[in-house]
């Protein structure tokens, strides 16, 4: 007999699902349509506001901060980068006044003055442990660092005025200079124009400074923002 005949001779058997399985395919379908469903259509839950506890924390760590800084006699210096070249050491960026210190973190890292030696003038120097002193710097060495304190200084004013008109940065907001659009042209005409007088006003300021006219000292953040020129839009 062939293949064939077998195949057909095979009787023909009709599954039928109980009425059990019926109701369980079907359970299952609608809680499945359902937990889409819900998921769906669900509300979106909105975060919860918890900027006043932030804040909260924040003051309370502010408060034992400073709490830790004043149990400090008043002679103690701190100091937040520690540089090291070679065997000399020195404290980068030394505060006396525990208060000018701007962090919520415990400043483990600190001297009594006695222990430190303090080149460089009233403004402008840096503590050294004693015996690791490194020579006074130079005229030009405390001018370039002023001069980098400046350029920081300037650089966040240009930036934050520029933020004054929507614009990312002051690059930015130059770049607007010639555009098709009269506003963004405006604005970036006008901010560039101003950029450049602000930054002549710098050069002259250090220039005023090497010859002698200026004393270094003089030379504050609140010195040089007293007398750039204003912007007018």
């Amino acid at each position: 007999m062939s293949e064939l005949e077998n195949i057909e001779n095979v009787e023909e058997v009709e599954v039928i699902p109980t009425d059990n399985t019926t109701e369980e395919l079907q359970e299952n379908v609608e809680q499945s349509t359902g937990e889409v469903s819900g998921e769906v259509s669900g509300e979106v839950t909105e975060p919860e506001d918890n900027s006043a506890e932030i804040e909260a924390e924040q003051e309370r760590l502010r408060r034992e901060h400073e709490e830790y800084l004043n149990s400090f006699p008043e002679t103690t210096v701190f100091y937040r980068d520690l540089l090291v070249d070679g065997d000399i050491i020195s404290l980068g960026t030394a505060v006396k006044d525990p208060r000018v210190a701007d962090s919520y973190g415990f400043l483990d890292q600190h001297y009594d003055e006695s222990e430190l030696t303090y080149i460089g003038t009233p403004s402008c120097g840096t503590y050294f442990l004693k015996g690791h002193e490194r020579p006074q710097p130079t005229m030009q060495e405390m001018i370039d660092r002023k001069k980098a304190e400046m350029d920081a200084v300037v650089q966040e004013l240009l930036d934050s005025t520029a933020k004054t008109k929507g614009f990312t940065n002051g690059a930015y907001c130059a770049g607007y200079a010639g555009d098709p659009d009269p506003e963004f042209d405006a604005h970036g005409t006008a901010f560039k124009i101003w950029r450049s007088q602000v930054w002549r006003k710098c050069y002259q300021i250090l220039d005023a400074v090497e010859s002698g006219e200026i004393s270094l000292d003089e030379i504050t953040a609140e010195y040089v923002l007293s007398r750039l020129p204003k912007i007018e839009w």
